[in-house]
């Protein structure tokens, strides 16, 4: 199946300022389950230079910077993007160590995934209740857990629509009870890290293999398994990741993976941000 993907940031400013560099993660991956087909992208006020890079995580990067001053941003990206359909479990784990869980990876694999291994926080009562339940419901398999975890975030969270702002701390979004994808892919990123698994959060979009319009960004979560690599769940929707997910770009938090990352000079600016996204199906 093909997409076409309009995707257009806005950030106006009261004030003039003066932005400095700008690295933007808007690049769909291209990958076993992915392939880009077509892009391109414009930005206003035009840039005065950029450069395509490679980040720590593997994603493609535009980083683009600016002369004089301005009063507003706008990016806009055109994508063709062809998903594979795939089987989520067409792996087998290669490390006996893998299967049960609490998991220590091989000793250099455990190095290179350490820093999506340490939890973003001191890990509450609250959060090691919740993810021992659901590691016990599943006998201690590694992928039962995974499997279990995302159908209970689903089930037990409330999807909520915050549109701006970092995510809820892990335990925060437990408290409340809800909480936006952003929200419940960090909560299941830092339960399979208490029990030793390697977890990334990853930003794109949510197809649902149909025409969208005016559809929001998407968050998710992806898991290191010997033998498989990185594969994604998507506890906003209950489901293994397979063929609905376009993926931008991943890193050990949110804000390795942000669309857009940058600052600007400007005192006392106040700063508004809107965004466009559709996603029509194309051949």
């Amino acid at each position: 199946m093909f997409y076409k993907i309009t995707h257009i940031t806005k950030y106006d400013f009261d004030k003039t300022v003066f932005l400095e560099p700008h690295t933007l993660r808007l690049i769909p991956r291209n990958d076993p389950y992915q392939t880009v087909k077509e892009f391109s992208i414009k930005i206003k006020p035009k840039e005065a230079g950029s450069s395509y890079n490679i980040d720590l995580d593997g994603n493609t990067t535009l980083t683009a910077w600016f002369n004089e001053t301005h009063n507003n941003l706008e990016i806009k990206t055109t994508s063709k993007i062809e998903l594979i359909n795939t089987n989520p479990f067409d792996y087998i784990i290669t490390d006996l160590q893998a299967i049960k869980l609490p998991l220590k990876y091989e000793k250099g694999l455990q190095k290179q995934l350490t820093a999506y291994i340490l939890m973003q926080n001191k890990p509450s009562k609250k959060l090691i209740k919740f993810a021992k339940s659901v590691l016990d419901e599943s006998d201690n398999g590694t992928v039962r857990f995974l499997s279990n975890l995302c159908s209970r975030i689903h089930s037990s969270i409330e999807k909520t629509d915050r549109k701006t702002g970092d995510p809820y701390t892990a335990e925060t979004t437990l408290i409340e009870g809800n909480g936006s994808c952003r929200d419940l892919a960090v909560l299941f990123m830092e339960s399979c890290r208490i029990f030793g698994l390697a977890a990334r959060f990853v930003s794109g979009y949510l197809t649902n293999g149909e025409d969208n319009e005016k559809i929001d960004l998407h968050a998710w979560s992806e898991v290191y398994i010997p033998g498989a690599g990185w594969r994604g769940y998507d506890p906003s929707t209950g489901f293994i990741v397979s063929s609905d997910h376009i993926a931008l770009a991943s890193g050990y938090n949110s804000h390795m993976a942000s669309p857009v990352s940058g600052y600007f000079r400007g005192d006392n600016t106040k700063t508004s941000l809107s965004f466009d996204i559709t996603i029509k199906t194309s051949n």
